[in-house]
């Protein structure tokens, strides 16, 4: 789930972005912002707040970067 798709969820179930802000007690501009994407990270208690919570996943690329694994090197890594 996404920022805008909790947000969004919420706003269908409060009627409106300034309701949403009222009971989650943070700001109507800052759920805007979040909303839209703009360049905002969320601390643990506005997350919390929207009743998430950060979860980060790395994956390993498909075809690794030679320079970062030392394949085809001299070195060998």
């Amino acid at each position: 789930m996404t920022l805008q798709d909790r947000i969004d969820e919420l706003v269908a179930q409060h009627g409106s972005l300034r309701a949403v802000a009222r009971v989650t007690e943070i700001d109507v501009g800052y759920l805007s912002r979040l909303r839209a994407y703009a360049n905002v990270n969320p601390g643990r208690d506005k997350l919390r707040r929207l009743g998430l919570r950060r979860v980060v996943a790395y994956e390993l690329l498909k075809t690794p970067n030679a320079a970062i694994t030392g394949a085809g090197t001299a070195s060998g890594g």
